[in-house]
């Protein structure tokens, strides 16, 4: 199973459901991954993602825009799934 930490918004759990269905049934070696979603409001999202950093934990997937990637990147809380994917899936 996968923790993924996103918005708690009803539009947002919409789409990232949706999503992981798509994904599900598009890939069915995958279908019978759990992936438990953990909400909280916008302004919590960031400062919990940066806790979680700096104490060391892992975390599966969490939900990041363009200016936050770069410094998940640098400071190596994110990785490159490129080796996961061919040009043709992207």
């Amino acid at each position: 199973s996968m923790q993924f930490l996103i918005l708690d918004d009803p539009d947002t759990i919409a789409g990232v459901n949706a999503t992981i269905e798509g994904w599900k049934k598009s890939q069915p070696e995958y279908a019978k991954v759990t992936v438990n979603l953990e909400t909280v409001p916008f302004g919590d999202l960031f400062p919990k993602v940066e806790t979680a950093v700096a104490a060391g934990a892992n975390l599966d997937l969490f939900l990041a825009d363009g200016p936050d990637i770069k410094h998940y990147a640098y400071n190596k809380a994110i990785i490159s799934l490129a080796k996961y994917f061919t040009a043709d899936d992207l």
